[in-house]
């Protein structure tokens, strides 16, 4: 799940989806939260991430 608020990355923990915010200056808070997986600034930088074989949440 990609997002930028409090919803999509609680939408995706709760699918038991990987958990990635597109973080800017008023997401800050979310940045280490317990439902993110993953932060990126710009959605061509996922691209490189899942490249190199991003798995995301292993177990919590």
């Amino acid at each position: 799940m990609v997002g930028d608020s409090i919803d999509d990355m609680k939408a995706g923990f709760a699918a038991g989806a990987a958990t990635v915010l597109l973080g800017n200056s008023v997401n800050e808070e979310l940045w280490e939260h317990e439902y993110t997986d993953l932060v990126v600034k710009r959605l061509d930088e996922l691209v490189e991430v899942l490249k190199g074989g991003f798995v995301g949440r292993v177990e919590r």
